[in-house]
Order: C-alpha cells, then structure tokens, then sequence
C-alpha cells in the first residue's frame, strides 16, 4: 500500500494553526479597528503567519500553540520551538 505524501495528522495540524492563526488575526483587527492605521498592520503582520500556512511553506512556533490532544504537547512542552515543514513534518528546533 501506497504512503500518503502529507501524513494526515500533521496535515490537520497545519489546517488548525492556520485556523487558529486565522482567527487571532480577526479578532486583532476588530480590537483595533477604531485606529485604521493600528489594524491595518495588525492585518499585515498577522496575515504573515496566516500566509505561510496556507500556502504550504514552513511555519516556526510554539510548543503552546499545539492543540490540547497533540501528543508531542506533553512532551516538549509549551516553550519549546517547533518548525511545521513545508513537507508538513513537525520538528522540534534545537
């Protein structure tokens, strides 16, 4: 049998942070929108993370940033660096 090319747990996990990342962007801009100026760069810095996700490129973040029921969580812990690949491989950062 044939492997699939993008594991598809780590695949959902690419599709939640960008989710996530989505969502956070959002509720910035919202925040802030009584000053245009502040919540359009929050919108352009946001958007950074947003795009990295969504096109498939490698994403660098937090250990906290895993969903609860990840199991690498538990293990590395909430400060730890971890790299999302463009081949959706999770990797810690050393």
């Amino acid at each position: 049998m044939a492997r699939p090319s993008r594991p598809a747990g780590e695949a959902e996990l690419r599709a939640y942070l960008l989710a996530d990342r989505r969502e956070f962007r959002k509720l910035m801009c919202v925040t802030l929108c009584e000053n245009r100026e502040w919540s359009a760069l929050a919108w352009q810095e946001c958007s950074k993370s947003v795009n990295a996700l969504a096109s498939g490129a490698a994403y660098r973040f937090s250990g906290h940033a895993l969903p609860d029921d990840h199991p690498l969580r538990a293990v590395v812990g909430p400060y730890a660096d971890l790299v999302l690949g463009c081949d959706d491989v999770l990797r810690v950062v050393s």
